[in-house]
């Protein structure tokens, strides 16, 4: 009996010294999106054949152009040039996100830059278009 009991300690003493340490969670995509971001600037290149640059323009932000997504997956935008909108989006994984049905590529977010590229290739005219968008905190 002495032996069972003694066997069941050892059990339990290594069981508890052996569990995992606790570590701080660490943010998804979703939530470090979260807030409010300048936009600094907006690319629009074309590109024809798809890898020779044809035109590139670059449309500054203004301090008063920013974005900001909300925990129920909307995102207002707010601009004196374009508009007030409200458009809906959705983090599919670390990598991407889709705003308003159209899918970006996430190429840069940190704590103060979130960088998204949309590209649109049509390979039977042989051009590409891309879109970049330069936001910051």
């Amino acid at each position: 009996m002495k032996k069972v009991l003694l066997i069941c300690g050892l059990f339990l003493l290594v069981f508890t010294s052996c569990r995992k340490e606790e570590s701080e969670p660490t943010s998804t995509i979703a939530q470090q999106i979260l807030g409010r971001w300048r936009l600094i600037k907006v690319e629009d290149t074309y590109y024809s054949p798809i890898n020779v640059l044809k035109d590139k323009e670059e449309h500054m932000g203004t301090v008063a152009d920013s974005v900001v997504f909300k925990k129920d997956n909307m995102m207002y935008s707010y601009s004196p040039v374009s508009g007030d909108d409200v458009t809906p989006y959705h983090v599919v994984n670390d990598s991407t996100i889709e705003i308003e049905y159209e899918t970006w590529k996430i190429t840069r977010l940190t704590d103060t830059e979130f960088h998204l590229v949309s590209e649109d290739v049509d390979l039977s005219l042989d051009e590409k278009y891309s879109l970049k968008i330069f936001l910051a905190r």
